[in-house]
């Protein structure tokens, strides 16, 4: 998962025509995760794919199997203490396996000590906060998302002042609210001072907390229901089917920043998603894209402008985008952190 922001900015992942089409789920992936420096096979090591509900650990001989998934691109994450996390690209061909192997290096993270001693530096504290602020959202659901173990959060300022985050570890988050456990495995975060544009890329492996309670089930259903309609990726969705009238969102073009961010501009009057061929799409538009939608929430109407970071942005069969950092988001999207994100593939319909 990538994200870019400014000052209140997120990306997402783009789904294509899950409303429309079932997926075929007929596809497996499998390999070996290896030691580079050994040679040795290496067991019980996390291999999920990214931004999923699926995954699986390697067995004593460093194999692993994952399905069944559905075809198209997928991101293998294999992430393990003691050793650097690495993912790998895999394009898997309907109703076939594919293989990947890892070969990984030995980490040279120690674990933060800040919390052991005892004694944490103010900065850390600080640093701690504008981190979570960005990181997982400052929307309402933020307050039920919690990380617990920023222990392994690693600081850095440069001398603009602009701050840098690492993990010498997964960072684990439990959202109450969506009722998920996520595993992010932290691959860059930035905040630039300045500008207060802030972006970060982390590979996350998402379980179903369990309902202990008995009456959680219908409640996290709801909240995730909440949390997708209006969302980026339902505005995608809508785009790519055409529907994005009938899903409520009003489009608007815009030249300028301010002026779109502000008052509505010219109504969104063609395509912007073209077919390349039966695998790939492309998001073709220029400047910025004025969003309006009515929330059934508070009844309120959310504004967010989104700007490509690339003449056009390619997006595999399920519209998902093929580079990393495809857009910027500002407005209400920005808004939203790792408290909102659902889980790839993740349909609404499927939950009811």
């Amino acid at each position: 998962m990538s994200l870019k922001f400014f000052p209140f900015v997120f990306l997402a992942l783009f789904s294509f025509s899950l409303i429309t089409v079932a997926q075929n789920y007929n596809c497996t992936v499998e390999g070996r995760v290896i030691s580079q420096s050994s040679g040795k096979p290496l067991e019980d090591v996390n291999v999920y794919i990214s931004n999923t509900e699926w995954g699986s650990t390697t067995n004593k001989d460093g194999y692993f199997k994952i399905g069944p998934l559905p075809y198209g691109n997928h991101t293998v994450v294999a992430s393990v203490v003691g050793y650097k996390s690495k993912a790998i690209s895999v394009t898997i061909k309907d109703g076939k396996t594919g293989e990947v192997n890892f070969y990984l290096e030995e980490s040279s993270y120690k674990l933060n000590t800040v919390l052991v001693t005892g004694k944490i530096p103010k900065d850390w504290k600080d640093n701690l906060k504008k981190f979570k602020k960005y990181f997982l959202g400052q929307g309402p659901y933020s307050d039920e998302c919690k990380i617990i173990n920023p222990e392994v959060i690693n600081f850095t300022r440069d001398k603009s002042g602009d701050l840098m985050a690492s993990a010498s570890q997964p960072i684990m988050i439990v959202n109450d609210y969506l009722g998920y456990k996520i595993r992010c495995d932290l691959d860059n975060f930035e905040f630039d001072k300045e500008s207060q544009i802030f972006q970060f890329v982390v590979n996350t492996y998402y379980k179903e907390l369990k309902d202990t309670a008995g009456n959680l089930k219908n409640r996290w259903t709801k909240n995730r229901e909440e949390a997708y309609y209006g969302s980026v990726t339902d505005f995608i969705k809508s785009l790519i089917n055409n529907t994005y009238h009938d899903e409520g969102f009003r489009v608007y073009y815009g030249n300028n920043f301010k002026r779109s961010m502000y008052q509505s501009f010219f109504e969104l009057d063609k395509p912007i998603i073209k077919k390349i061929n039966d695998n790939y799409f492309e998001l073709n538009f220029n400047g910025y894209l004025r969003i309006e939608y009515d929330s059934d929430i508070d009844h309120k109407t959310k504004v967010s402008l989104i700007t490509l970071n690339y003449p056009d942005v390619l997006l595999d069969k399920f519209g998902y985008p093929v580079v990393e950092l495809p857009y910027t988001v500002y407005g209400e999207w920005a808004h939203n952190g790792m408290a909102n994100m659902l889980p790839k593939y993740y349909n609404p319909e499927e939950e009811k």
